[in-house]
């Protein structure tokens, strides 16, 4: 009878752990969601392949990659006045010549490179800012004009930004022109650049607001009567923008949305989820 039960036992266990995986499956059916017949769809704007850096790498964007620090410093009354309309108007900033000028400090370099690295601006309620700005031989090549103290952005508000970057995209492409301006803002002349005419722009249209800013600063340059170091790369910024697709990184709590073309140039607009608007471009010819 010892030997019949202990060869029992085994049979026994056996049958248990049948029996308790069956009534799993019969009870799994209860506990766990049922997906028969569903289908789980993910859309992604096909603009946007976005790529993300570990935080150790750093973002070097042209012209900065040929920046050594070591370059002599020069003034250059023009570059200055341009440097100053630069930060009044593509950043937004409210600072007037005299406080300006004694700030900016371009160096330099053999390759006919200009550079002004890291000036440190403080609004008067308190806000900082930070701008950085190069110019080749075709002009004014990189400028961004960085909140010191913007807040991070969270992954909803990256997500949301990309989405509204590709409606404004969209937009731009289908109306280079604001359908709700009472004025036409650009008009094609002979030359190929455009012409921003007086009147308001009432828009959240980050393109819009983005060419709007380069095209008065153009004009302002005009007015001043000094050389336009805008105006050939606005109308090239314009065509990349209007007949290239572009790609997306997220970096640093910016996204820089990258363009080029089949003639190798390229560009590279830098967008605040926060403030929803571009705060800096990088070209390169």
């Amino acid at each position: 009878m010892m030997k019949l039960a202990r060869k029992s036992v085994p049979f026994i266990i056996a049958v248990a752990l049948l029996a308790a995986c069956l009534l799993a499956v019969g009870l799994s059916p209860l506990v766990l969601p049922d997906y028969k017949g569903t289908i789980e769809e993910r859309e992604q704007p096909q603009n946007f392949n976005l790529l993300y850096l570990n935080s150790g790498e750093e973002l070097n964007l042209y012209p900065w990659n040929l920046y050594t620090g070591q370059e002599q410093e020069l003034f250059e009354e023009e570059i200055v006045s341009f440097a100053a309309n630069s930060v009044r108007i593509l950043g937004g900033g409210s600072w007037t010549d005299e406080e300006l000028y004694p700030l900016i400090k371009f160096r330099y370099s053999g390759q006919d490179l200009r550079f002004l690295k890291d000036m440190a601006l403080t609004e008067k309620d308190g806000r900082r800012y930070l701008v950085n700005m190069a110019l080749d031989p075709n002009g004014l090549c990189y400028f961004s004009y960085v909140n010191q103290d913007e807040r991070e952005a969270t992954a909803d508000e990256m997500d949301q930004a990309l989405g509204k970057l590709q409606e404004d995209w969209e937009k731009f492409l289908s109306d280079p022109l604001p359908a709700d301006s009472e004025v036409d803002l650009y008009e094609e002349k002979p030359s190929g650049s455009y012409q921003l005419d007086d009147g308001e722009l009432k828009t959240d249209n980050a393109f819009y607001m983005f060419f709007m800013r380069c095209q008065m600063l153009s004009d302002q340059m005009r007015k001043e009567q000094y050389s336009d170091y805008i105006g050939d790369n606005l109308y090239t910024i314009w065509e990349l923008v209007l007949k290239s697709e572009f790609t997306s990184l997220s970096y640093d709590n910016h996204i820089y949305a990258m363009y080029s073309n089949d003639g190798g140039t390229s560009m590279v607009l830098i967008y605040s989820p926060i403030e929803e608007r571009f705060v800096g471009f990088s070209l390169k010819y």
